[in-house]
């Protein structure tokens, strides 16, 4: 075949969606993928030939790759993303632009033009993307934090000017939400906050001159902890459910991560130990588990419980009874832990599941169920159930059935690379790219209507 000669190539997703695609011999695999990825407007993973997978510096030739030649794509997920107490979901598409769905009036419906988004958070109505240059658009219920407004709105507005060097400290870095409120970590390190005050939309004189050199933000329902760089722990909200932390002020220090349940916020210092506040009966009060919380690796939540797992991956649990505080089995060798608004469910090592809390919002399996959960590879939830995605890619839900633990209407579930969960609903995200949600139609789960890339 002449040089010059044109190949062409069939690209065949594993949804069986195809494209042809045209090459030089000389070309490169990694200029044939990119071709592929505008013709199925997706991202790839990887371009796969009957020698097998192509690497990308390799060229046409040197792969002996032919005309008319049949090559296996594998599609990179979309980043959907939500949240605990959201009604909607955002999926962020391959060219940063998004796509809304859900409540309308809670951020399930973007009605600006949005490109070049890197980051969405949602909370419990509206949402706020990060663009690649730093800005932030917003959109769902203005008192939700869906509209920056006053201050707020000025200096976001004037950090999308950009010019000088004084603007592009404004340009933020990273966002985070609370049940209806955000707050937004700039280049310089200092925080602005929008939303419902009682939610930690407002920062106060006397904390916002302690807001700098921040690292990042951790949100529960109605406050917001930052961490600097120093280990100190900043907080502002609701003082009765997590914004007050001047009780434990002194042992903030060092902290490596926080986490936060509904009304609480528990803390995971170097030497391992765990420091909470909050909302004492809701897990802000861990004094009666403090000689066991030692080399703590990891801590999940639901609404109102905490569970710490150990560097043994022995489990610790604090909190609401009602919401997975107590657990009356030992739980070992733990690999993740997922929480409802009030139920536990653990993966073991093995790949089994073990639950706890309340049996409404899954702490209770029936029969049918355990016969399935062998060889789980990811769990996930939401307010009221669980969803676990099994070694065959098939997934498995249990819990509220109007929340999300009835997934029989989209049933059979394959392929599934990861799964994203809303208040009351679940969306799966499969290998060719293509999205599938359950649950309330309200919160997003509009059984079954499929979303491509």
């Amino acid at each position: 075949m002449p040089e010059s000669s044109a190949l062409t190539i069939e690209i065949v997703l594993l949804s069986g969606k195809t494209a042809s695609v045209s090459a030089k011999m000389d070309d490169t695999v990694a200029e044939l993928k990119e071709r592929a990825e505008r013709k199925l407007n997706m991202p790839l993973r990887c371009l796969v030939s009957p020698m097998g997978i192509l690497q990308p510096g390799q060229s046409m030739r040197d792969a002996g790759v032919q005309s008319g030649q049949i090559m296996t794509a594998a599609a990179k997920p979309v980043k959907v993303v939500s949240g605990r107490t959201a009604s909607a979901f955002v999926m962020i598409k391959f060219d940063g632009s998004v796509v809304a769905w859900g409540d309308c009036h809670r951020g399930g419906s973007c009605n600006t033009c949005l490109e070049q988004i890197q980051e969405v958070r949602v909370n419990s109505g509206a949402c706020a993307a990060l663009h690649v240059n730093g800005t932030v658009a917003t959109w769902g219920d203005p008192s939700f934090g869906g509209r920056c407004v006053n201050s707020v709105g000025s200096l976001l507005q004037e950090a999308s000017k950009g010019g000088s060097e004084e603007l592009k400290r404004l340009m933020v870095r990273q966002i985070c939400a609370s049940a209806a409120a955000f707050a937004a970590v700039r280049v310089d390190g200092s925080v602005v906050a929008w939303g419902m005050s009682s939610c930690g939309g407002v920062v106060p004189p006397d904390v916002q001159h302690e807001l700098y050199d921040i690292e990042e933000l951790q949100a529960c329902g109605t406050a917001f902890a930052a961490k600097r760089s120093d280990g100190q722990v900043i907080t502002w909200g609701d003082p009765r459910f997590g914004g007050n932390s001047s009780r434990v002020r002194h042992r903030l220090t060092g902290v490596k991560e926080i986490e936060a349940c509904d009304g609480a916020f528990a803390a995971i210092c170097q030497d391992g130990s765990v420091v909470t506040w909050g909302n004492r009966v809701r897990g802000g009060d861990s004094a009666h588990v403090q000689d066991q919380l030692k080399h703590v690796e990891r801590i999940y939540s639901t609404f109102g419980a905490f569970a710490a797992v150990r560097a043994d991956g022995i489990v610790v649990t604090w909190g609401a009874r009602d919401a997975g505080g107590a657990c009356d089995v030992q739980i070992q060798h733990v690999r993740t832990i997922a929480g409802t608004s009030a139920a536990f469910a653990a993966l073991l090592e093995d790949g089994s599941v073990v639950t706890w809390g309340s049996t409404r919002f899954g702490g209770h399996m029936a029969d049918s169920v355990k016969a399935r959960l062998q060889g789980v590879e990811e769990l996930y939830a939401s307010s009221g159930a669980f969803a676990a995605i099994l070694a065959t890619g098939e997934v498995v839900t249990w819990g509220d059935a109007s929340r999300g633990g009835d997934s029989s209407a989209v049933q059979p579930l394959t392929d599934v690379e990861y799964i994203v969960g809303s208040f009351a609903a679940f969306a799966a995200i499969r290998s060719d790219g293509s999205v599938v949600a359950w649950g309330d139609p309200e919160c997003g789960g509009d059984n079954g209507l499929d979303r491509k890339n």
